[in-house]
């Protein structure tokens, strides 16, 4: 879901990364926060495998073209589904509105 563009799947027109490339630049720590709460809701609502769901900006010094976002969370274990196993996960939202995920 986190390199899927929002609205290109049947599944759900939410489903997916929104278009960041159109958001505003001019205050990028309020456009970080509410880029923050877009990710974790959508990750909360069509990845119910994760809890405790934490989206924080990370920007890359010297690079203010693209936006890196790290997601931390529990995942629930498939093979013991009374234990959760720690994730973490980076996406990068480039200069040319691709998404790319990195471990």
């Amino acid at each position: 879901m986190l390199n899927t563009r929002q609205g290109s799947v049947l599944i759900a027109d939410d489903y997916g990364m929104p278009d960041f490339t159109n958001f505003p630049v001019d205050d990028l720590s309020k456009t970080a926060a509410e880029m923050e709460q877009i990710i974790a809701g959508m990750i909360r609502k069509y990845e119910p495998r994760l809890h405790g769901v934490r989206i924080h900006f990370d920007p890359t010094p010297g690079d203010m073209h693209s936006l890196r976002f790290r997601l931390e969370a529990q995942m629930i274990d498939p093979l013991n589904r009374d234990r959760t196993v720690p994730i973490g996960v980076e996406t990068v939202v480039t200069t040319e509105g691709k998404v790319r995920i990195d471990s």
